[in-house]
């Protein structure tokens, strides 16, 4: 009697996505800023499974509609909505997703009625396309824990800056808290931040603001912005993502 044993042996998946064409990318994007329930979209499909931050969820659109016009329309009737930053990306040729981040001002709170505060969300959406046309067929809506920021997948392009004024910043820092040092370094059309564990790169977005990141990973970046006083001193604020001061580093020399 033979025994025949299979193993099933892991394999590392390739992309899990496809390159989709400028016009797909354009049609996903034009029904993404035409979501809303007063403009009836016939890109939307009619059982649309939709779910809300709080866990409502309806695989019914005109349900999902219903529950707009009743619940949410009255608490966002005096809001400022804004469409900050879309991305698409294609599973299939056929099939996509997009991520809307977006920003809400003045929603009221559902149960003292008085405004709350400032809204920072993701919509997901996920869409099939069917004899030439897309439809979406998925929304999933979800609060942010904090403000947007601006997300990248690879370095941004540097602003065109003089080369002598990137000299002026290049130097030795000092962070006017806990005195840790940094070193500022001309690289081509850019900036380098050197710590003593970590080497970052600094690209202008304007003749006195960098973004910082860590080249290995986008995920995160801080920002600097450049002061220089009267005397020549000159300073260097940094905060976080959404622009909240962390820190001042000041050039020692």
């Amino acid at each position: 009697m033979s025994l025949v044993v299979s193993i099933t042996v892991a394999q590392t998946p390739g992309s899990s996505f496809v390159t989709g064409s400028k016009e797909d990318e354009a049609a996903i994007r034009a029904i993404v800023s035409d979501t809303s329930e007063d403009r009836k979209n016939a890109h939307i499909a009619a059982d649309l499974d939709w779910e809300n931050a709080f866990g409502i969820r309806y695989f019914d659109l005109k349900k999902r509609d219903a529950f707009f016009g009743a619940i949410v329309k009255p608490l966002q009737k005096n809001t400022t909505s804004s469409e900050l930053e879309v991305k698409v990306r294609f599973v299939t040729t056929d099939v996509a997703v997009a991520d809307e981040y977006w920003h809400v001002v003045g929603q009221l709170d559902m149960e003292t009625r008085k405004p709350g505060p400032d809204r920072w969300g993701r919509t997901t959406y996920v869409f099939t396309k069917r004899d030439g046309v897309w439809t979406e067929v998925l929304e999933r809506v979800a609060d942010l824990r904090y403000a947007y920021y601006k997300h990248y997948d690879q370095l941004p392009a540097a602003v065109a800056v003089p080369r002598a004024t990137l000299e002026a910043y290049a130097g030795n820092y000092e962070f006017d808290d806990d005195k840790s040092q940094r070193m500022i370094a001309v690289e081509g059309d850019h900036l380098t931040v050197a710590s003593t564990k970590h080497l970052r790169v600094a690209i202008p977005v304007s003749p006195t603001d960098f973004l910082v990141f860590d080249p290995g990973d986008l995920a995160e970046y801080i920002k600097l912005h450049f002061e220089t006083d009267g005397a020549g001193k000159t300073t260097a604020a940094v905060s976080d993502e959404v622009g909240d001061e962390i820190g001042k580093m000041i050039k020692t020399k």
